[in-house]
């Protein structure tokens, strides 16, 4: 008796601690983020007058970081008009030639992510490092930076496209959530930049940390299991394809659909469904 009582009491405290965790885990989270989060907000709201642009320090000449950047965006222009079709073949479920789907979308994907990071990397040291002289020449770099960031906005698309493409003919996957993720805040960031060619009102690199720390919040707080389980089920009822295998890995949330696929007309996946229940 007195070995059950211990037991219990054991038990009974183990779970406290479990929850006491889990609450110190979500309190440390917001111990980091409230003090940037209200730096952050204080700093919008007491502004530092900051030098205009003719009387600020710059090392690079604005005629030169012109001139290349009319380069660029020409070549993009001429890149995305010769590459049309072979950008944007998941839109119309075309591959081009000798590409399987998952050359295809991984090909597309780690190309066109580098290339929009380093466009990202070319605005935000223009904004920063090049002396204008003139308001036409500030506005001259404006327009090109503004030309620049709608062909990352281009080819970050299609990166996605390519994506949803994969997803759909090979299922949702932790790494292809994490994937789109991060394509969603590359595409927030690009807004961002985009607002601040044309203002000096905001701190690129501010906005850039604050924007990561909110994905980070949401991604820790998003049901990622559920939301892959319930893709793979949808994709299932149109397709009749499914890993069951994988869906069997995630966390007990994923259970139920696992549950619903031993009532599925297929006798094969009702079977694995069932087997990987025991």
């Amino acid at each position: 008796m007195f070995r059950r009582t211990r037991c219990l009491v054991f038990l009974s405290v183990f779970s406290g601690q479990n929850k006491h965790c889990r609450d110190l885990k979500h309190s440390l989270l917001f111990g980091l983020i409230t003090p940037l989060a209200f730096s952050f907000i204080w700093r919008l709201i007491h502004r530092v007058e900051k030098v205009s642009y003719t009387t600020r320090t710059k090392k690079l000449d604005e005629i030169v970081i012109a001139s290349g950047l009319c380069v660029l965006c020409f070549v993009y222009l001429i890149f995305c008009f010769v590459q049309y079709s072979y950008l944007f073949s998941s839109l119309f479920n075309n591959l081009p030639s000798g590409l399987s789907y998952a050359e295809y979308a991984r090909r597309g994907f780690f190309e066109l992510v580098a290339v929009a990071l380093i466009n990202m990397g070319i605005v935000m040291g223009v904004i920063n490092f090049t002396t204008t002289n003139s308001h036409r020449a500030a506005l001259t770099l404006k327009w090109l930076n503004s030309i620049l960031i709608v062909s990352t906005f281009v080819l970050l698309f299609s990166a996605h496209f390519r994506m949803s493409l994969y997803e759909e003919s090979y299922g949702y996957t932790y790494l292809r959530f994490f994937t789109h993720s991060f394509m969603a805040m590359i595409f927030v960031m690009l807004c961002v930049t985009a607002y601040r060619v044309w203002t000096d009102r905001i701190n690129l690199a501010k906005w850039y940390i604050v924007i990561g720390l909110v994905a980070y919040m949401l991604i820790n707080y998003v049901n990622v299991d559920t939301f892959i389980a319930e893709k793979n089920m949808e994709r299932f009822y149109l397709t009749g394809r499914i890993d069951v295998y994988y869906l069997s890995e995630l966390s007990y949330d994923a259970l139920p659909y696992l549950v619903e696929l031993t009532n599925a007309s297929d006798l094969l996946i009702q079977q694995t469904a069932g087997s990987r229940l025991l």
